[in-house]
């Protein structure tokens, strides 16, 4: 049954061939190993990096909300201080806005 799905799906064919090869020869089944583990940890560190990036994406996108939002406070007269307590940016930061 085995022989008859090799044939008809080359997936399982190809996986067959891999598996008498290495299940002949510990040194490959060994090196073998080792590449998968490479394989999955690489994966492993670009979900990582993945996940990283788009904390940072969010932060600054939150950053760049809270300055579109505080412009638009300043233009309406709202003073620093209170800018300050509807945007989380400092007084500093939204003095520099001004300019």
């Amino acid at each position: 049954m085995s022989t008859r799905l090799a044939q008809i799906l080359p997936e399982i064919c190809e996986a067959t061939t891999i598996l008498k090869r290495l299940s002949q020869n510990k040194r490959v089944r060994a090196a073998y190993e080792a590449r998968e583990r490479e394989i999955r940890d690489e994966l492993s560190r670009m979900k990582s990096a993945e996940r990283q990036g788009i904390k940072i994406g969010e932060a600054q996108g939150e950053k760049n909300k809270a300055i579109e939002i505080a412009k638009n406070s300043l233009n309406i007269g709202l003073s620093a201080d209170q800018i300050s307590q509807i945007t989380g940016l400092t007084v500093k930061e939204i003095e520099s806005l001004r300019t």
